[in-house]
């Protein structure tokens, strides 16, 4: 509906629209703050799949319509559509009051105006060479982005390609004198990038003209983006044999020793500075900013606004330049977070000065992991533990009864793991985020409206080579006849899992594979959760509602991982071994929620939403 802002292939009716006007004072996407009112005043809005209406293109240079001003006068086009964008971001303001819902629907009109009205409007001025409309240019975007707030500009990675990499692959195109504007525009680009946009900047296939844009903007200097064109350009006249041979063996001597260089010979030089007022978030589990690191890093904006912070998230490669970078700020950085194993970390040792605080992906405790699992069939050693672990100085976890397992799972003293929530789980207590994200689904999945919703989310079996396999013990067509006209089911994958899920094409209206949903959102629209010993069951417990123990291989699994409880005397739910038997627990409503309840109370010492404003306010001075 963003897409298709044009008023004239709609109906609309009077009462809805009878006190809205195009605005007079533009004349390129003028209709826009039109169709979105009318949109946001609209109670309901139809959709007609026929074609039924036709656009006519005119040829002749000298009689082009409004819409293809963009071709003739860009900076027309592009003046207009930033004055478009003034006029109707506030509607969204007046008309949509669940925060939530603002924040997602300004992040897809934002998307929608950058890539298909700016960009055009962009590259027209760019090819165009006109040093004043240029200037003009850059001033406008440089009030866009500060207009912006950090959230609404960290969404828009369309917009931060476009000042980055895209323009830095354009420079030669842009005038002397519009120059020092693109700079300052440039500044301000970088300075309010979080590190997952900046780590989706590095991961594009620019990442070091994203890195000389960064340097011309901490110097404020154009110097480093001629440099990177310069070597750009004499790159490009080696010839190939050249690159095959000489290169070629280059890089491999340069994967085999950089590792080396940076860990052994550069982190203990960098150890000897002073330590800085520097936050670090490591993580190889995202490309961005997500679960409780983003709920960290947003607290962390509002309480320690003095600190700097930094990010080395998910990344298929890191250069020898990148590695040190990493390794400066982390033996620099006065706090380091991590979410997981963290393989750059593995042997190192911090020292003192640097608080390293693990903040584990999962709540509670149920399968064993760490020390606690070495001995069973799938473990580590104890010496790649040891050298995984041996720089913590503090574990979060959920609530003061587990302290004792993540002491002895990490190898740290119960003193130093301290109960103070899971950020992540804030969203279960913030009621404007959960009645967005039901309305997203039902928006997203229209075949689960008046259904009563049935999630399996297993864990992953076996070892790191076998996860990736997953056998469908839950039998999907048996589950439709027996419970379809009442009920739906999702099936939400552990992320190790990427094959043997797949849904019958005859069974799509009933059952639906959101492995790749965030899972929390998933378990905000679920009324009953089929698991086994995920730790998906702390979370959910939350909500108060029923659960399913599908334990049809639990003797293996005890062979494999164990438990740090009895599992038949510690789940909150019912345990079936069979598809007959969760039919049955499902139908009979065999389920008793004061025991989920006495669950969530024994895992979580605070259940207020606000795990991440604490795990500031205590561990960072």
């Amino acid at each position: 509906m963003l897409y298709t802002l044009g008023p004239c292939n709609k109906m609309y009716r009077a009462d809805v629209v009878k006190e809205i006007r195009f605005p007079t004072s533009i004349k390129v996407a003028e209709d826009h703050p039109f169709v979105l009112e009318a949109y946001l005043k609209s109670g309901d809005i139809y959709t007609v799949d026929e074609i039924i209406y036709n656009y006519r293109a005119r040829e002749d240079e000298g009689d082009v319509s409004l819409s293809q001003i963009v071709k003739s006068d860009p900076y027309v086009s592009f003046k207009d559509i930033i004055e478009s964008t003034k006029l109707a971001d506030p509607l969204f303001k007046q008309y949509v009051k669940n925060p939530i819902a603002l924040g997602k629907i300004r992040t897809d009109y934002y998307d929608r105006i950058v890539s298909a009205d700016i960009w055009p409007a962009y590259k027209g001025i760019m090819m165009e060479g006109n040093a004043g409309t240029q200037v003009k240019m850059f001033d406008a975007f440089y009030d866009l982005v500060d207009s912006m707030d950090l959230n609404l500009y960290n969404s828009l990675g369309v917009l931060q390609r476009l000042l980055t990499f895209e323009t830095i692959n354009r420079y030669t195109f842009i005038k002397e004198k519009a120059r020092p504007n693109y700079l300052r525009v440039l500044k301000l680009a970088y300075s309010k990038l979080d590190p997952g946009s900046m780590n989706k900047l590095l991961s594009s296939a620019y990442p070091q003209e994203v890195r000389a844009g960064q340097k011309a903007a901490n110097r404020n200097s154009v110097q480093p983006i001629y440099q990177r064109l310069a070597v750009r350009k004499a790159a490009t006249i080696i010839s190939a044999g050249y690159k095959k041979i000489v290169v070629g063996t280059w890089k491999k001597v340069q994967d085999m020793s950089r590792n080396f260089y940076a860990r052994r010979i550069a982190f203990p030089i960098y150890k000897l500075s002073q330590k800085q007022d520097k936050i670090v978030f490591l993580t190889n589990k995202h490309n961005v900013l997500a679960d409780s690191f983003k709920a960290v890093y947003d607290e962390v904006l509002k309480q320690k606004p003095d600190y700097e912070v930094v990010g080395y998230l998910k990344q298929p490669k890191r250069s020898l330049r990148e590695l040190l970078s990493l390794y400066k700020d982390v033996a620099t950085a006065k706090y380091v977070f991590l979410d997981d194993y963290y393989r750059q970390m593995y042997g190192l040792t911090t020292g003192t000065g640097t608080e390293v605080i693990q903040l584990w992906h999962a709540a509670g405790a149920f399968k064993k992991f760490g020390f606690s699992s070495i001995g069973y069939a799938d473990s580590n050693t104890e010496h790649f533990e040891r050298g995984a672990h041996r720089n913590y100085t503090k574990v979060v976890v959920s609530s003061s009864e587990i302290v004792p397992f993540y002491a002895d799972a990490f190898d740290v003293p119960e003193v130093d793991v301290k109960p103070l929530g899971v950020p992540r789980t804030d969203r279960f207590f913030n009621e404007d985020y959960k009645d967005f994200i039901k309305a997203s689904f039902l928006g997203k999945y229209p075949h689960l409206k008046g259904k009563k919703i049935i999630t399996y989310a297993p864990t992953f079996r076996g070892g790191p080579g076998e996860r990736q396999n997953f056998v469908m013990n839950l039998n999907i067509r048996r589950l439709a006849e027996e419970l379809g006209d009442e009920y739906a089911l999702i099936l939400k994958m552990h992320p190790s899992v990427t094959r043997g899920v797949g849904v019958p094409f005859d069974l799509q209206e009933f059952a639906f594979n959101m492995s790749r949903e965030d899972i929390n959102d998933v378990l905000i629209n679920t009324d009953i959760l089929i698991t086994d010993y995920s730790s998906v069951v702390f979370d959910f417990s939350i909500m108060e509602k029923p659960v399913l123990f599908y334990a049809y291989d639990l003797e293996n699994y005890l062979g494999e991982r164990n438990f740090y409880y009895d599992y038949e005397e510690f789940v909150p739910g019912p345990i079936v071994r069979t598809n007959d038997e969760i039919i049955s627990a499902i139908e009979t409503n065999d389920f008793d929620l004061d025991k989920v309840r006495a669950f969530k109370e024994r895992f979580f010492d605070d259940l207020d939403g606000k795990a991440a404003e604490r795990i500031v306010r205590e561990l960072i001075k």
